[in-house]
């Protein structure tokens, strides 16, 4: 009984689904990353809060990124319920990616292939090192995602097949649209479902697109929607190259993927594109080896059609990502985009290796070094993927080692140098936004984080001077006006400061940090309370829990001897945040309310004398109004104005 437990090949498809667990399960514990991270979540307002609202703007196209609005509302779902905690969008990765091997198994074992192909196969989805990135990487949700829903619908789909039933075509249906809905290169599904179709059952070619119509209709109203929807307005930096180059750069694309399968060494998060004056020559030769490679190894196999399957359902699920169609991309080729391509490889690999007998003893043999080649293949490349899970830890060390597999890429420098100054090591942000510089001089963006480095240092002249220099190389942005007027302020120039203020007012979507800025600089700088309070009004609009704006709101209304409504401001603001009622400026106005209170006290007295009752009338008017009392202190110019009539009268 135990003997066949062992030998069973679920037993191995079991292992390998929990050694997955085991290999990818450190990730909960790495941060988000400055690459991606923060645009899809961290900055990302409209993921941060459930609503109707905000359910709509997910599935309202932006130029910021790709279109996935299914993957966007699994960001917003997981944001509220971890209270922005990094380690549940790990874990939902690594989860998504556990259901993708199981998926893959379920589909797999309806093909007609050997169980060791299953097992191969199974590995390489699940451990390969190119799937790190995928995994590892929180933006790496849509091709998790994509993943899921493509393998749920072919899965559907076989069933479809095999019963005939509707329901599953239905369903299968579905599946691809929320696939499409992860990320737009689930568009290849209905060319991968013919080539399944063919090679499984080999029916004729009018039956196969019978069956696939559903999919190619859904596939071609999304493209012609997606076509419609905004994209970004940056070249893609490939149309920076000839045709002849492009060509050249596509089929190179192609045999990277492949290369990188058989040899997973140098992976990066990033690989910069070549230069555009001459092209290297490991560019043209890698595309020829590799063509070679397949030629031979289709030749050679025992298992033709099934290895002509892999490498065309490869070729299928990698055209998108090819650049045939331009888009921008900082990256020429990514680990990610080979996901669910490598299953193709993986099956042309597997029976690739299948080669002519030569004699009886060939089964026995083969099948021996079959076990332990997939034993030894496993504990490499699991081995192998989890040396390169660490490098996603965070952003410093992931773009350290961009660098050290790209020391001439200048965006690893700024990313890398971005991650610094948040992470306090401010000298060496400093540091790689010279490397950057001298990379590309004209980079104001690199400019932009010296700025803010120096900044925090408090070199604030030459953090103005930083400043003043992104924008000179067109890094014109709210954020860099608002920096700069910090900037001065520090430094004392007050006008300077209120000028940059207001352009960052100008052009900033969100104006309360303005609004209070100006307002700050008014109250303290220049002394004008009355507009410093007018400002601080703006604020309360956009943001009308802000404890620091009640606080220096209060602060004006002090200055304008306005103490009743400084008072309520400092309560409105202790009530958020209670202490506020220990603070200096609490104190002050509490006394300063006390002191107007006695003077009253002692004109209620006089008063009683009925000396100069008007004059004391009028006095005792102005301190009521001081502390909000206004219906005595209209009371007390009423009278007084009939005691003035009474002696004008006499």
């Amino acid at each position: 009984m135990i003997k066949k437990i062992v030998s069973s090949p679920y037993t191995y498809l079991a292992g390998i689904i929990i050694l997955t667990l085991l290999v990818f399960y450190p990730s909960i514990h790495f941060d988000f990353t400055n690459w991606d991270d923060d645009i899809h979540i961290t900055n990302n307002p409209s993921i941060q809060q459930i609503s109707f609202q905000s359910l709509i703007q997910q599935f309202t196209p932006t130029a910021r990124y790709m279109y996935h609005p299914i993957t966007m509302i699994t960001y917003m779902v997981e944001w509220n319920v971890s209270h922005g905690a990094s380690w549940l969008f790990h874990l939902t990765n690594v989860l998504i990616h556990a259901c993708n091997v199981l998926l893959l198994i379920l589909i797999l074992t309806q093909f007609h292939i050997s169980k060791t192909a299953v097992i191969f196969c199974t590995a390489v989805f699940a451990l390969h090192p190119l799937q790190v990135e995928s995994v590892a990487w929180i933006s790496g949700r849509k091709e998790l995602l994509y993943g899921f829903f493509y393998l749920l619908s072919v899965l559907l789909y076989l069933h479809h097949q095999h019963t005939g039933k509707k329901k599953y075509a239905i369903w299968s249906v579905i599946a691809f649209i929320l696939a499409l809905l992860s990320k737009p290169t689930a568009v290849t599904l209905p060319l991968a479902l013919a080539i399944i179709d063919y090679s499984r059952m080999k029916k004729p070619a009018v039956d196969i697109i019978k069956s696939i119509v559903p999919y190619l209709l859904t596939a071609f109203i999304f493209v012609f929607l997606f076509l419609q929807s905004p994209q970004s307005k940056l070249t893609p930096p490939i149309e920076f190259y000839s045709f002849a180059q492009r060509i050249v750069l596509i089929g190179y694309q192609f045999a990277f993927y492949l290369w990188k399968f058989l040899f997973p060494f140098e992976l990066s998060a990033c690989y910069a594109y070549p230069d555009a004056d001459v092209l290297p020559a490991h560019f043209y030769l890698l595309p020829v080896l590799v063509a070679i490679l397949i030629a031979v190894t289709i030749y050679f196999t025992a298992e033709k059609r099934k290895t002509i399957l892999g490498i065309m359902l490869f070729a299928i699920t990698i055209l998108p990502v090819l650049q045939i169609i331009p888009f921008h991309n900082a990256s020429l080729v990514a680990d990610r985009y080979v996901y669910l391509p490598i299953i193709g490889l993986a099956l042309f690999v597997s029976h690739g290796l299948q080669v002519r007998k030569k004699d009886e003893g060939y089964d026995y043999i083969a099948l021996i070094l079959q076990k332990l080649l997939l034993g030894l293949l496993v504990l490499t490349i699991s081995v192998a993927s989890l040396n390169r899970l660490f490098v996603w830890k965070n952003s410093i060390d992931l773009f350290s080692d961009v660098i050290n597999k790209n020391p001439s890429l200048a965006l690893a420098y700024g990313n890398r140098a971005h991650a610094k100054l948040l992470s306090g090591d401010y000298d060496g942000a400093i540091e790689d936004c010279d490397i950057l510089l001298r990379l590309n001089p004209f980079d104001g963006k690199a400019y932009y984080n010296k700025g803010n480095a120096y900044s925090q240092l408090g070199r604030y002249d030459r953090a103005i001077k930083s400043y003043t220099q992104s924008m000179m190389n067109g890094f014109v942005i709210a954020s860099v006006y608002y920096n700069r007027g910090n900037a001065y302020y520090m430094s004392g120039m007050f006008d300077s400061a209120l000028a940059d203020y207001h352009r960052a007012l100008e052009r900033s979507d969100n104006k309360t940090d303005s609004y209070y800025s100006i307002g700050y600089t008014h109250l303290f700088g220049k002394k004008d309370y009355k507009i410093a309070r007018s400002y601080f009004d703006s604020v309360l609009i956009g943001n009308p829990r802000s404890v620091p704006t009640y606080y220096y709101r209060a602060e004006c209304f002090f200055h304008l001897k306005q103490y009743a409504s400084a008072l309520s401001d400092l309560t409105i603001a202790q009530g958020i945040d209670p202490k506020i009622s220990k603070t200096e400026l609490y104190f002050r106005v509490d006394s300063a309310i006390q002191s107007v209170n006695r003077k009253i006290d002692s004109l209620t007295l006089l008063l009683s004398h009925r000396t100069q009752q008007v004059e004391m009338l009028q006095q005792r008017s102005e301190l009521y109004f001081l502390i909000g009392d206004s219906a005595s202190g209209m009371d007390d110019l009423a009278q007084s104005e009939r005691l003035r009539q009474l002696r004008f009268q006499q």
